[in-house]
């Protein structure tokens, strides 16, 4: 079995550089009338929705200001593989997207372009991520007058009517206010994409049974929970007819999906493609057990290029060192060597687990969300002290450099419970 393995390795080897010697006349002629006009290629991904908001949203916005990105001729295609319909409705609306049978060839181009060392024709869309792509954290230094106020993707009239008709559905009336929550779970990527190993992003995964009782809370406050999701390991039970398993429902579709993040009060749960959603629609975003490793680009929402990160309350998780048993203090864990962790397996290498936030925590953080909403005070004096040591702590040893002057807000009931994290 092993010698199969390697045959077909070496025939799929064989093919790729088949591909690469075919493509090379087109590539070395694309090179030549670069003179007279500058042709790059983008490949934008649809595979992950999260990915699909931020590249877009950022590439737009940065396109409006950019002299490199408005001297030449980008073609634009898509992936292979697309995972809601609906985004692609609207990235097709705003984005002159070549058309589907043609995806294939202009992706075997751009990967022949990559392997030819010919990077100056191809737009990578990574670079302009909203939140934290390089492209746009340098024009914001160029341009800081210039507000991002108004998103590129949106529903047409027609598509707002449909979205009200289909929310009725799930017992939501005129005038009622919903939010959006979700915990992230690996099962979304085992069945969308069964071929390839996800396990690198367990760390990240929780429980929605930890999100209940915040659930709860939000409803006694008049509010309709939605449970977001497009496949989910868990089933949340409840019995409160304000509290809605979306993710599980028979009325789930990819239209109702957006609809109901962008139109959302806001967004409460996980670093996860629905977040992403929220975030690009420019609905409030709450962090809940978050990575450590993304304390501060993930807990914000890009605002402007004044501000690009904008504080909204959130939570991360604990890191437990299983030797000793003992929770790692921030310093401590800014000096290790999984500080940049991205992988479960990094965080095995280093005998650690992550310690996800408790239902009550979760909870503790609805509260502050609904008392900042009805504009109260959630600090004290302490509470402020504690925050600032926090984050001075992690600045000093972080290494990570603060844009401006504004960074995201950690819930202060969770930092009175961890003290130890500023030992």
């Amino acid at each position: 079995m092993k010698i199969f393995r390697i045959i077909r390795l070496y025939i799929f080897y064989i093919l790729k550089y088949l591909i690469f010697l075919f493509f090379y006349p087109l590539v070395i002629f694309i090179n030549k009338i670069k003179k007279y006009k500058f042709i790059k290629f983008a490949e934008v991904r649809m595979d992950r929705i999260g990915h699909i908001g931020y590249e877009v949203e950022g590439h737009l916005v940065g396109k409006k200001i950019s002299d490199e990105l408005n001297n030449c001729k980008i073609i634009y295609f898509f992936g292979l593989y697309i995972c809601n319909k609906q985004i692609e409705k609207m990235v097709r609306r705003i984005l002159p997207i070549s058309h589907k049978l043609f995806s294939l060839f202009f992706l075997l181009l751009y990967k022949s372009l990559k392997f030819w060392k010919k990077n100056e024709h191809i737009l990578d869309f990574t670079n302009f991520s909203i939140y934290d792509g390089p492209a746009i954290i340098s024009i914001s230094k160029r341009y800081n007058k210039f507000e991002y106020n108004k998103t590129n993707l949106h529903f047409t009239k027609d598509e707002k009517k449909k979205g009200f008709e289909l929310i009725k559905k799930l017992g939501l009336n005129e005038g009622d206010k919903w939010i959006c929550f979700h915990n992230r779970d690996s099962y979304y990527l085992r069945k969308k994409y069964p071929n390839r190993e996800w396990s690198y992003h367990d760390y990240r995964n929780f429980s929605v049974s930890s999100l209940k009782s915040a659930a709860e809370f939000f409803a006694s406050k008049g509010f309709f929970v939605v449970r977001m999701g497009a496949h989910q390991s868990e089933k949340l039970e409840t019995n409160n007819p304000k509290i809605i398993d979306y993710a599980n429902s028979s009325f789930k579709n990819d239209f109702l999906d957006m609809y109901l993040l962008a139109n959302s009060k806001f967004y409460f749960g996980s670093n996860s493609g629905p977040k992403g959603v929220s975030i690009i629609f420019k609905r409030p975003s709450y962090g809940v057990n978050w990575p450590p490793t993304e304390l501060y680009i993930d807990p914000a929402l890009f605002i402007n290029f004044d501000v690009p990160f904008y504080p909204f309350l959130f939570t991360f998780k604990r890191i437990k060192d299983l030797s000793s048993g003992k929770l790692i203090s921030l310093k401590d864990f800014l000096n290790s060597d999984f500080s940049n962790a991205y992988s479960q397996s990094t965080f095995k290498e280093n005998n650690v687990t992550l310690i996800d936030n408790t239902a009550d925590q979760i909870k503790s953080l609805a509260i502050e969300i609904d008392k900042q909403l009805r504009g109260e005070e959630i600090e004290n004096i302490e509470d402020k002290k504690i925050q600032e040591e926090f984050w001075k702590i992690y600045f000093a040893y972080s290494k990570i450099k603060k844009y401006g002057t504004i960074q995201p807000k950690i819930s202060p009931s969770f930092l009175r419970q961890n003290l130890d994290l500023l030992n």
